[in-house]
């Protein structure tokens, strides 16, 4: 066999072997949707408590600098 013989017939097998596994793709990606939704839905929660904590940080940093404004200015 030349080489481009066994490049069309590598081909040719390739397609064949495509055509074969799609419907089993395509199973396992239907039977994995629940799962990657749940993954979204708790990465999304894990998202969200961690802006919550870092707003909660933040404002607590503000109010400690703004007491101690308030203290320099009395002091003053």
């Amino acid at each position: 066999m030349k080489a481009k013989q066994v490049k069309k017939a590598a081909k040719k097998a390739a397609k064949q072997i495509q055509k074969a596994a799609a419907p089993k793709i395509k199973q396992m990606q239907k039977a994995a949707r629940p799962y990657v939704k749940k993954a979204k839905r708790a990465a999304e929660d894990l998202a969200d408590e961690a802006m919550e904590k870092g707003r909660e940080i933040v404002k607590d940093a503000l109010a400690a600098g703004s007491k101690q404004l308030k203290k320099a200015s009395k002091s003053m």
